[in-house]
């Protein structure tokens, strides 16, 4: 399975997957992943980092989380941009 299909399979099922240019981390209810995803996660690991470290991509995950935070949390939108821009660029951005 290629890193496209896996990573859209991944978020369908509610599972967050972040990069930290190195590792890939996953985050879902349950903190764990079946074996063949794992194996999967492995296999496809340079191009799912790729893919997460695309700024196409990044900037998409943004605005997601920016509106996120300011309709379900109830933030002020300058406040939820803040917050949303230091999880996806990172905590110096």
């Amino acid at each position: 399975m290629s890193a496209i299909p896996l990573l859209r399979g991944l978020l369908a099922s509610g599972i967050e997957i972040t990069t930290d240019g190195c590792k890939v981390r996953w985050r879902d209810a349950y903190g764990r992943l079946d074996v063949v995803t794992l194996d999967a996660l492995r296999a496809e690991k340079a191009a799912v980092i790729a893919f997460l470290e695309a700024e196409d991509y990044r900037a998409d995950r943004f605005e997601e989380l920016a509106a996120i935070l300011e309709y379900d949390e109830h933030m002020p939108r300058a406040e939820a941009e803040h917050r949303a821009r230091r999880i996806v660029y990172g905590a110096g951005a």
